[in-house]
């Protein structure tokens, strides 16, 4: 990280820390994923050539969001295109200088990385449990009304910010560990729909799912 935020800086490129390590620089939980690491479109190129320039391996892959650099064997990605953020001079701006492993750096906003994670949830990436985890590391930073009003185009923000933080209107019992380790994740969709007040017995795939999960 430190390399790629000199070469960086050394080529006038502005950039902000995101992902994991964002969330720990805020006083979330530590992380061992790749770093990840935002900058404007328009600094793709320069940044890839300040890059090979210190003979750093890259590539582009074809997703079209983000451009990678390997340093010593660590991946890091340089997203232009993030989940919920237009990466300009605005939202730079908007990120606070922190001091990161003795680097001055600017870092996303909570709520940018919190929108960020809900908005990339899928039905075949559905796992809550690393947003979870940061949202009750990071709750009392967390601006709801914000994050709910960015997201509520998603139904898999609406059903994480209403069965996990809502408490499902008090329909669901907190501070447990519910375990279903072979249960499909589209098992899990069709409870939140039935706590929701829908008749729902399946969601998606009726090939995969098998019912709704019992969470009472």
């Amino acid at each position: 990280m430190k390399r790629v935020a000199q070469i960086l800086r050394e080529a006038d490129i502005e950039y902000a820390l995101g992902g994991g390590l964002s969330a720990w620089v805020h006083g979330g939980p530590p992380t061992e994923n790749d770093v990840d690491i935002l900058i404007r479109e328009q600094d793709v190129d320069a940044a890839l050539a300040a890059l090979d320039a210190e003979g750093l391996p890259t590539a582009r892959p074809p997703e079209g969001w983000l451009v990678k650099a390997w340093v010593d064997g660590v991946l890091v990605d340089l997203m232009y295109e993030p989940s919920g953020v237009v990466v300009d001079d605005e939202f730079l701006q908007h990120c606070e200088v922190e001091n990161v492993a003795a680097v001055r750096m600017r870092v996303m906003p909570v709520n940018d990385l919190l929108v960020g994670k809900m908005l990339a949830l899928t039905e075949h990436h559905l796992d809550y449990a690393p947003i979870l985890e940061h949202a009750r590391a990071l709750r009392e930073q967390i601006d709801w009304d914000e994050v709910e009003q960015r997201t509520q185009h998603s139904p898999f923000a609406r059903a994480f910010l209403y069965m996990l933080a809502g408490k499902a209107g008090g329909a669901l019992k907190t501070n447990r560990y519910l375990s279903f380790p072979d249960a499909p994740h589209n098992n899990l969709l069709a409870a939140i729909c039935q706590l929701m007040d829908l008749d729902d017995q399946e969601y998606g795939d009726p090939d995969v799912c098998t019912g709704a999960l019992d969470l009472s």
